[in-house]
């Protein structure tokens, strides 16, 4: 998107404090400009407008982890258990459930070999497993957990952020007509499906079994 110059001595039509910034509706420059304050605040509202129901949905399950009535069935829960998953397995602290605090930049302690993580799980369906948004957030590694129908973990991926990001979406295939890129990535799953295996999810707190 063009830069759009400021004119000099030019004011912020809100407060009328020294414009930095250009205003635009849907990409396209509405002829005002704004300070960086104003601007910072009109583009956090626009984006709490733009992802109400996504903000809302992040609510109720806050709500419902905190309430102990996490549906483990359901996307939310097996994404809380992928965390718990990784987070056993290599020995970290999950930020979020220790602190009662989801305003982190980040949802796991550091690792030594794979620094900040960012995990996804997903069961397959017709043969492969997708990872959407997989470059959301501040993170080194994606750890990708894959749960086969026989309920055990069939394959796991630690992939560096830059692949992640620049893909920002994720197919693994089971039996790919050829070796994907991904497969370079790929580590021992067994230690992730004993500590899935070992969870009794009946006894945690955060789900409703």
């Amino acid at each position: 998107m063009r830069r759009i110059p400021i004119p000099h001595g030019e004011l912020c039509y809100i407060c009328g404090l020294i414009a930095q910034k250009a205003e635009r509706n849907q990409g396209i420059f509405t002829g005002k400009y704004l300070c960086i304050i104003c601007y910072s605040r009109k583009k956090n509202k626009d984006y709490l407008m733009k992802n109400k129901d996504k903000i809302n949905k992040e609510r109720r399950a806050i709500r419902n982890w905190r309430n102990g009535q996490l549906d483990p069935h359901s996307n939310l829960g097996k994404g809380f258990i992928s965390e718990q998953i990784v987070c056993i397995t290599l020995g970290l602290r999950n930020c979020n459930i220790e602190t009662d605090n989801w305003n982190s930049h980040t949802d796991i302690d550091k690792h030594e070999k794979y620094g900040y993580i960012s995990v996804k799980g997903a069961n397959i369906k017709r043969g492969e497993w997708h990872f959407s948004n997989t470059g959301e957030g501040i993170f080194d590694t994606l750890i990708i957990i894959c749960m086969g129908s026989n309920k055990n973990i069939e394959r796991v991926y630690a992939i560096p952020a830059i692949e992640a990001k620049i893909r920002n979406t994720i197919c693994i295939y089971k039996n790919p007509c050829r070796e994907g890129w991904y497969e370079k990535y790929r580590i021992d799953e067994s230690p992730f499906d004993i500590t899935y295996h070992n969870m009794k999810l009946s006894d945690c707190k955060i789900l409703r079994h």
